[in-house]
């Protein structure tokens, strides 16, 4: 016979048994919804730099050390090879190598790291306020406004908006204080006309704090740069993004916590805020600001950082009496017509050379002989591809002007015919309607023989050569040749005072 105390005893136990398990299970639950693990980047090197941006180029906020690690953050749009993380309470980019590794992470993030909620700039009109968000936005583009367009993306060409006939270079009569071309010719700064505002800037690329780049302004009669519109954000931007790297601009909060103004005393009508600048850890110590040169957006940082910069100056009549009038056919012509990341190649890689005929500008890149493939790329790169030449006067043009410069070394052209034996294309996609080949050239040369340089010392002929290696497996033979990239012109507001 069952003993029915036995069994109650026998069913109690069980009940308690599933009702410590359910508790064990709930409490478990609850330190793990306090306690949550997240994704992290570790570093295994001794010393591993965080950027500001996703950038080698951009300046250092601090740096990581033999396993530490940061919480991996996705605020912004992914860069390629870089990690986003949070780093003393900022935003940071650490850069992808066989040293670092993302791993899970036990627990909170530390809190000497949390990036605080941020607030969006939203301007309407003449009146800027602050509202809160908690959506992240997507890197480099600003939040929306209505009166204020997100920061453009770049083209295959970067360009300005196209200014009225005007106020294009053809009529430019403006130049710079001789004072500032002075002082800009010494330090090897940059000097920019503004022709519609009336303004000239001098590009600074020696590194100062904020207060010293202002005072360096303010000794020539000018100050720190002040950005009034959209327009002219783009526009500066485009020499920022050429030189790659932040610069100061003439904004702060110095004086008022939160309350930014110019020290050119002008209204602050316009603002271009980074999404997530306003950190509300460490604001109180970032009173300066400068513009990125990832993006043209703003961002407010440490005072005592050191940046390049931009002064302001007003522009003054050129009396030179050289102007800048149609070019003569036998010269380098207009570079001014060139990109504005052409231009500013040229004067931070001063062995380069700018030329420019009809609608195209040339630039002779000097100093390096590579392959054809590398040569297009290179080109690619900055906007442009391997010289393609339609007519006998382009050609003419580009025979005096690699005769000028390049005296008689063979340079690449942007013509092959590496998809099709015999069957020509260039890399710009234009039509072939000109050649200009050797003597005796008909075209069934070796079929490994694919791509075309143009011979100064053979009258500008054109021949057909290897692109690169040749010679078989173990050959170290190499056709490498000097390069010509093409760009088209375009029409800026501002010039850059050459020379």
């Amino acid at each position: 016979m069952v003993d029915p105390v036995g069994i109650n005893i026998s069913n109690s136990v069980k009940l308690i048994a599933q009702g410590t398990m359910y508790l064990l299970l709930l409490l478990l639950s609850c330190l793990a919804a306090s306690k949550a693990d997240y994704d992290c980047l570790c570093s295994m090197a001794a010393e591993k730099k965080v950027h500001l941006e996703p950038s080698e180029a951009s300046d250092e906020i601090g740096y990581m050390y033999e396993f530490d690690c940061k919480q991996v953050l996705t605020l912004y749009s992914p860069v390629d090879g870089w990690k986003e993380v949070a780093f003393l309470h900022q935003v940071g980019y650490v850069k992808e190598d066989a040293d670092t590794s993302v791993q899970l992470c036990n627990g909170d993030p530390p809190t000497a790291d949390i990036v605080g909620t941020a607030p969006s700039i939203i301007a309407t009109g003449e009146l800027t306020t602050e509202m809160m968000t908690t959506e992240p936005a997507t890197f480099p583009t600003t939040t929306q406004p209505t009166t204020v367009t997100s920061t453009p993306q770049p083209t295959t060409v970067p360009r300005t908006q196209q200014p009225s006939a005007a106020t294009t270079l053809m009529t430019a009569v403006q130049s710079c204080p001789l004072a500032v071309q002075q002082e800009a010719k010494a330090n090897n700064s940059i000097l920019i006309v503004n022709n519609v505002e009336n303004k000239c800037y001098e590009f600074v690329q020696t590194k100062h704090t904020w207060s010293t780049s202002e005072s360096n302004c303010n000794r020539n009669g000018g100050h720190l740069v002040t950005v009034r519109t959209e327009n002219e954000n783009k526009e500066l931007y485009e020499y920022v993004k050429a030189y790659g790297g932040s610069v100061w601009l003439g904004l702060s909060d110095k004086q008022d916590e939160n309350n930014f103004t110019w020290v050119s005393g002008e209204a602050n009508s316009y603002t271009n805020w980074r999404p997530g600048h306003h950190n509300i850890f460490i604001h109180g110590s970032e009173d300066c600001v400068c513009m990125l040169s990832s993006s043209g957006q703003w961002e407010d940082l440490n005072c005592g950082n050191t940046y390049a910069s931009i002064c302001e100056y007003g522009s003054v009549p050129d009396n030179s009496g050289q102007g800048l009038g149609n070019p003569s056919l036998n010269s380098d012509g207009n570079i001014h017509m060139c990109p504005t990341s052409a231009i500013m190649g040229e004067r931070l890689h001063p062995e380069n050379i700018l030329g420019q005929y009809g609608d195209s500008c040339y630039e002779l890149i000097n100093g390096s002989r590579v392959t054809w493939a590398s040569a297009e790329s290179t080109c690619k790169r900055n906007g442009g591809h391997l010289a393609h030449i339609r007519n006998v006067d382009e050609q003419n043009y580009i025979l005096d002007f690699l005769k000028r410069h390049a005296s008689n070394l063979a340079t690449w052209i942007g013509l092959s015919d590496s998809h099709s034996e015999t069957h020509f294309e260039w890399t710009s996609g234009e039509p072939v309607t000109y050649t200009n080949w050797m003597p005796g050239y008909n075209g069934t040369h070796h079929s490994s023989e694919d791509c075309v340089v143009l011979l100064p010392n053979n009258t500008g002929k054109w021949d057909e050569v290897y692109c690169g290696s040749h010679g078989g497996f173990f050959s170290t033979s190499t056709e490498r040749h000097q390069q010509l990239c093409q760009y088209k012109t375009v029409t800026h507001s501002s010039s850059i005072l050459i020379g």
